[in-house]
């Protein structure tokens, strides 16, 4: 569970600054070329890992996994 929380820390920096990182490209002055492609497919994939690992953990905080309460 300490892995996947660290992972979510290093994927949500990682998610913070890319979007930082484009729009600053896209209002440069003077304007800056349009962003690659892979800058914009790398954080997608980044997005995509941030949002599945996110459902892991909501769906282990619901199930709780080795609870003894049966709730």
């Amino acid at each position: 569970m300490t892995k996947i929380l660290l992972s979510l820390h290093v994927l949500a920096a990682i998610l913070a600054i890319g979007p930082v990182k484009l729009l600053a490209a896209l209002g440069a002055d003077p304007p800056a070329p349009a962003p690659d492609r892979s800058a914009t497919s790398q954080l997608a994939m980044f997005t995509g890992l941030f949002n599945l690992l996110w459902a892991a953990v909501t769906i282990l905080m619901v199930v709780r996994p080795g609870s003894s309460t049966g709730a």
